[in-house]
């Protein structure tokens, strides 16, 4: 799951970049990438910018799901668990966000062993 930014700046982009170093060293481990986050400065959504440089990176596109609806990360997280369901996650966010994320996350999906990346 990487989180949006609202910002389609270099944050979002080192997301996508840490989120494909991952993908690219086990694309076995992955079964999908879930970028996420509605629109908000242009036509299109966070997600969809994110899938794009997903692609253009080497990423299938039968491993990409989109999550564009979320507008901040309390939602990011209720909208990917109803996708996800029980399955194990791994979160990608910038890292002056990564303990707010795990608090979220770490409640909505009601477990602790999420691993987070930055």
């Amino acid at each position: 799951i990487i989180l949006g930014n609202k910002h389609y700046d270099y944050r979002m982009n080192q997301r996508v970049k840490r989120a494909l170093s991952l993908f690219l060293s086990s694309p076995q481990k992955y079964t999908q990438i879930i970028p996420t986050g509605g629109v908000t400065q242009t036509s299109h959504s966070e997600a969809f910018y994110m899938k794009q440089r997903l692609i253009s990176g080497g990423v299938p596109i039968k491993k990409i799901t989109l999550e564009n609806r979320a507008m901040d990360t309390i939602e990011n997280a209720k909208y990917t668990k109803k996708m996800v369901g029980n399955k194990k996650i791994v979160v990608v966010t910038s890292k002056s966000l990564v303990r707010r994320a795990k608090k979220i996350f770490q409640k909505i999906y009601d477990r602790k062993s999420i691993k987070f990346y930055s």
